[in-house]
């Protein structure tokens, strides 16, 4: 399996990690000397952060995209709770990084693969990361500024040109903007601070378009918004606490594991409920599946609550996922083989604002016979925490959620030959 392809160029909810690994990846320069105003900015930020204690923040990635000619904007929370000098958690749906102070933990969701190592003394943003299969996170500001000696100069070695734009707010509060322009032009961007804490509130990453076009998958936008800030509290231990998830594997090395088949795991449970971002809805294996009434590509709707009784696959897919169209072939078969069962498959597509004549003809020609449903303000989505693409939540007769997966690989056994066993185990057989 490759991890990276998997996680950065086929799904446009990780694509945002594809632009960072992308800056981090270009050569440094030597930018023109900062303006004065944009000097005093960025120094005064870097105190702010140096003299913090610990931090905790529910940050929300926007990554905004067109495909299929049609704009589409995708969010995915991210948790981070950080204590001076070596704790931290990072959760983001697909990966999970903690450092209890002695001992540091990565967790891939999607290879259902951790790796454990004794803690450094000091935690570091590139510490923090390790060796893991490629995914930017190393490089979002927020990390650098927390965790680096000299964060400053990390942040500014991509930038080619360093200037103040006009004031923004971001919910109410008036924010400094320092833009930044790479050195081939062709990403830019700009880091909002708030003018009363010194602290970033947001980051605006542009892929500027070439010659009209972007590479195929790009965003067009990611946005890093920093939503409820914490500073110098008590965090308790437990948000530090990592128990791998049922089914979970350690390994030596994530780069190597990621060539192997991936453990289809449930999500890890949430240790603390504020290490995450909070909402309205819960989702968890092992929990009542979330309510929905959706319309499907006929007119006519489908009620969870009616599908009481049965088991219950839903697959959440959209039009530009090349993976989804590899893994929904493979669902149609299941489906087929259990037919004559008390088992119900809804395929969910969770584009917005793509015609309706679109998805029927994609469906149609992967021969996809199964109902399925428009989740057109992926509101379905956001209650069932999908922020990867595709995702299979399996729900047993009495609606309770047993099992979940995001990603696909070709491996065998692949994700539809363990939801297979999965269904057959639900129904007794």
């Amino acid at each position: 399996m490759n991890v990276n392809g998997s996680l950065v160029r086929s799904n446009a909810r990780i694509a945002v990690l594809a632009v960072f690994s992308a800056v981090s990846a270009a050569g440094g320069v030597e930018p023109k000397e900062l303006p004065e105003a944009v000097q005093g900015i960025l120094s005064r930020t870097v105190a702010a952060y140096r003299q913090l204690n610990s931090y905790r923040d529910d940050a929300v990635i926007e990554i905004r995209m067109t495909a299929a000619d049609a704009a589409n904007t995708h969010r995915m929370p991210m948790g981070l709770s950080f204590e001076r000098p070596n704790k931290v958690r990072v959760d983001l749906n697909m990966l999970m990084v903690i450092c209890d102070g002695t001992k540091l933990y990565r967790f891939l969701n999607i290879l259902g693969k951790y790796t454990e190592e004794a803690a450094p003394a000091n935690l570091t943003s590139a510490g923090m990361m390790g060796p893991m299969p490629s995914t930017g996170l190393g490089s979002f500001i927020h990390f650098k500024l927390l965790m680096d000696d000299d964060p400053l100069a990390e942040i500014l070695r991509h930038a080619a040109e360093v200037s103040l734009a006009p004031e923004e707010a971001v919910d109410g509060q008036p924010c400094h903007v320092v833009a930044m322009r790479g050195q081939s032009g062709q990403f830019s961007a700009r880091l909002l601070i708030d003018r009363r804490t010194h602290l970033v509130r947001e980051l605006r990453l542009l892929a500027e378009r070439q010659e009209g076009e972007l590479p195929a998958g790009m965003p067009e936008q990611v946005s890093i918004i920093l939503k409820n800030a914490r500073v110098n509290e008590d965090i308790p231990d437990e948000v530090f606490s990592f128990r791998p998830p049922e089914r979970a594997v350690r390994v030596d090395d994530l780069i190597a594991a990621s060539k192997e088949p991936p453990v289809p795991v449930p999500p890890p449970p949430p240790e603390a409920a504020a290490s995450a971002p909070a909402g309205p809805e819960k989702f968890a294996v092992g929990s009542p599946a979330p309510a929905f009434e959706l319309k499907d590509l006929e007119g006519g709707s489908f009620k969870l609550a009616d599908a009481k009784g049965k088991v219950v696959v839903l697959d959440f897919w959209a039009t530009w996922c090349k993976p989804c169209m590899v893994e929904m072939p493979h669902l149609q078969k299941a489906w087929v083989s259990f037919k004559d069962q008390p088992v119900v498959f809804v395929g969910v597509c969770t584009d917005i604002r793509v015609p309706t004549e679109r998805v029927r003809a994609i469906v149609k020609k992967l021969g996809v016979s199964f109902a399925t449903l428009l989740d057109e303000n992926e509101v379905v989505s956001r209650r069932y925490q999908v922020f990867g693409l595709p995702t299979t939540v399996l729900i047993d007769q009495e609606g309770v959620v047993r099992w979940t997966h995001t990603g696909w690989t070709d491996a065998k056994p692949n994700p539809v030959d363990v939801l297979t066993e999965e269904v057959k185990r639900l129904l007794g057989k």
